[in-house]
This record gives structure tokens, sequence and C-alpha cells, in this order.
């Protein structure tokens, strides 16, 4: 078998795209996969090797590369490389004119815009980086082997002949098909955000709470994330300590697995997304939204063009005002006051994605660009 490395210094080992998603999806294809990531276990997935790195800063990871370069050119000499962090983008240009290893950058998002918003850095160093990712991803159009896209947005932006996107859809052949399918019955939120929150939207989660229960309609908020810096965590508790909402309304849950996630979207009537208006958001899908879909919840999301090329083409839920928190509140109420909307909202979403908007389309471009690439 072909042996191809996916490599990853920032994400999770368990994340949802790169291992059960991409790495699961190539193993099956017939290729032995090294999967490097931090803090990385073995998972015992057919063909699928993995290595564990440490996850460090990201002015420690020199020693983390050289040991990295050590595995894939001399431990396993692999025929590729797929990578996922923009932090590793100059590692792969060495890589790319060391050796004949192909090289695949797999684009998640907007990165050089999210440099922008990286709330630690000063403005210094925002504009610093932005330029620093724009000018490597520039170099990684013209001299890797392919690019891989997560949404059509950011791939306007790259023109290697190799491109493709590849929408990160949820892999519904993986996804548990107990779904409560009527709202009257998922009684224990009423809405979820669960995956990575940044501070504008642990505001609006909170804001929207309060304003329900000040228009005498108190509803349950559950939101399930992981924190990479402290600070962030303690900035949002702080938040939700001064912004007058009451405590009992809301469940704060660290990450979980990838597949308790279903778990939780079974138990709650609205799936809620509330993003601010940047240039990050403006260019990348939020994925969340299709897993609503999937478990049958309508989809309340901020009025930006990735979740309007989706909503506007089904009635299976609300595009609304990106920082007005009201008009949140007010759809919520809405929906919980006419559950049989809701409940054919959630039936259309459901729909779509089944037939649609999943994996299974996906995966065979992924394993195209590899026939492609390695033959």
């Amino acid at each position: 078998m072909k042996l191809i490395c996916v490599l990853t210094t920032r994400h999770n080992c368990d994340d949802n795209r790169i291992y059960h998603k991409e790495v699961k999806t190539l193993a099956d294809a017939g290729y032995s996969v090294l999967y490097i990531a931090p803090n990385n276990t073995d998972k015992g997935y057919q063909n699928v090797t993995y290595e564990s790195i440490p996850l460090v800063p990201r002015k420690k990871l020199k020693p983390v590369f050289k040991h990295v370069y050590e595995l894939i050119t001399k431990k396993y000499k692999v025929e590729s490389v797929h990578f996922h962090d923009p932090e590793i983008l100059p590692f792969a240009c060495k890589i790319k004119r060391r050796t004949k290893i192909k090289v695949i950058y797999d684009v998640h998002e907007d990165y050089k815009s999210e440099m922008l918003i990286k709330l630690y850095l000063s403005k210094i160093e925002k504009k610093l980086f932005y330029t620093v990712v724009s000018h490597y991803q520039k170099k990684a159009d013209k001299k890797f082997d392919a690019i891989v896209n997560a949404d059509n947005f950011v791939a306007e932006e790259f023109h290697n002949k190799n491109k493709i996107i590849l929408f990160n859809y949820p892999d519904v052949s993986n996804l548990p098909e107990t779904y409560v399918k009527d709202i009257r019955e998922r009684n224990d939120f009423d809405i979820i955000f669960p995956g990575t929150i940044n501070p504008f939207i642990f505001k609006m989660m909170m804001d929207m709470t309060r304003i329900c229960r000040e228009k005498g309609h108190p509803i349950r908020c559950c939101i399930i994330t992981e924190y990479r810096y402290k600070k962030d965590q303690d900035d949002n508790l702080a938040y939700m300590e001064s912004s007058g909402v009451n405590k009992d309304d809301v469940t704060l849950l660290p990450r979980i697995p990838t597949k308790e996630v279903p778990l939780y979207l079974n138990r709650t009537k609205l799936g809620v997304a509330p993003l601010p208006d940047n240039p990050k958001f403006r260019k990348n899908i939020a994925t969340k939204m299709f897993e609503y879909m999937y478990y049958y919840l309508p989809v309340l999301t901020s009025d930006l063009p990735p979740a309007k090329q989706y909503l506007d083409v089904t009635n299976s839920g609300y595009l609304i005002k990106y920082d007005d928190a009201e008009a949140y509140a007010d759809k919520i109420i809405y929906l919980l006051n006419n559950p049989d909307v809701a409940n054919e909202m959630g039936k259309t979403g459901h729909d779509k994605v089944a037939s649609s908007w999943n994996w299974s389309t996906e995966k065979e471009k992924l394993i195209e660009l590899y026939k492609t690439l390695l033959g």
C-alpha cells in the first residue's frame, strides 16, 4: 500500500474533518496512513499508524518539525504529506524543496483573515501574521501538489491545477440514526452551540438567553466548547456574571468526543450559530449548521454569505442580523411556541443533508485527488 501522512500541529487528534473524515476515508480506500497529531493515541483503525507530537506554542515548533521530518523521511518514508495548519506552511515548503514527497495543503478557513481577529495578537502582530500567511499561501498555490479547500469562498483565492473543494459536510454514515424528530420531545435544552466559541458568540448566546427570560419566556442554553486559553474562558465567565443572565438558564460543558455531540443535539430544540460579521466568517461555512439540520433542529444563524447560500434554498431556519440578540430571541420564542413550524423546518433540513449535503459525495473527490497524485 502507498504510505501517506496526514499532519496537524494545532487541531485535536479527534478532529472531525481531519481524522473521522479524511484519515478514515483514505485508510478505507486502501492507503496506509501515518497520522501525526498532538497528544495522539492509537485508536486502532485499520491501515492507520498513529504518531503523537506535543501541543506547543508556535515559537517552540522547531524541534517538533525536526522530529516530524525524521518520521516522514527516514522512519516511514512517506509518499505524500497532507497538512492542516497555516503554521506548517514554512515547514511544508522545506519538505517540497528538499524531497520528492507530494505536499497537500488543506485550507479549512480563511486563515490570513483569521490573523486579524486573534485577540492575543497586537495590531502590529496581526498585520505581520496576515502578511506572512498571505505570502506562504501564494507560494503554496504555485509550488504544492494540491490545495484542498473546505468551502467555495476561500477556494476563489487559489489557482493550483489540483485544487479541489471538500465541503465539510457531516459523514452521516457514522452518525447515530436515533433521531428525535419532534421538538416537543426534546426537553433538556432549548438552544445549543457546540464548538469553538469566541467572545462575540458567547456574548450573543448569553444576551439572547437573558432577553428570552426578560420577555417572559425563559429558555435553557447549552454551550459545549474547549478553551485553548484560560483568559478566554475567564473573560466569558466574567461576562456571564455581569450580563444579568440567569445562570440557571445556562449549561456550560467542556469538549466532548465527536461521536457524543448527536446525543446533545437530540436533547435540544433549536441549533444556534450567531457568527460575527468579519472577513473570516464572510468566507467560512459553519459546518455545525449541517449537523443541526441532520438532527432535525431548525437553524438560527447570522445573515452572512456562507449560510445564505444554503438557507436561501431551503426553509430550514432563519438568517438573522449578526449582532441583533433581540431578533434571535424573538425567533427562538416564535419557534418554541410554534412546534409544528419548527418540526417542518427540521424535516426539510434533515432531508437535504441526508440526500445531498453529506460526506458521501465529498470523499469521492478526495480519493480521486490521491489517485491523480499517487496513481
